[in-house]
């Protein structure tokens, strides 16, 4: 089973995310943030990071997680999907960008590639 952390600010998507992310096999936890405590307590192989409603800046959240979890799978949701974003994004080690344009399909996808 996958250990999967959902960073969601908004509780009112959270249990969204997280049904998608069970459905796929992931036992996941949630948190409005991700301290480096949590990230090496839980040490999760999937990480679902909501930029959307994130006051801190999501790139630095991403580049952060990635340092603490080199081997995690990272996916972002974020609200504009443009190529330079999303580039950035991987560049500072996300591996999936989905936008709110997907359905739970892509999402799936996302989360198992």
């Amino acid at each position: 089973m996958t250990r999967a952390l959902l960073i969601e600010p908004q509780a009112l998507f959270a249990p969204y995310f997280a049904g998608v992310m069970e459905s796929a096999g992931s036992e996941v936890t949630v948190s409005e943030r991700a301290p480096k405590r949590l990230l090496r307590s839980l040490k999760p192989n999937l990480v679902v990071l909501d930029a959307t409603g994130r006051e801190a800046a999501p790139l630095r959240t991403i580049s952060g997680v990635r340092a603490a979890l080199p081997s995690a799978r990272i996916v972002i949701f974020a609200r504009g999907v443009e190529p330079l974003w999303k580039g950035v994004a991987c560049a500072l080690g996300a591996d999936a960008v989905v936008g709110p344009a997907a359905g739970e399909a892509e999402l799936l996808a996302a989360i198992q590639a």
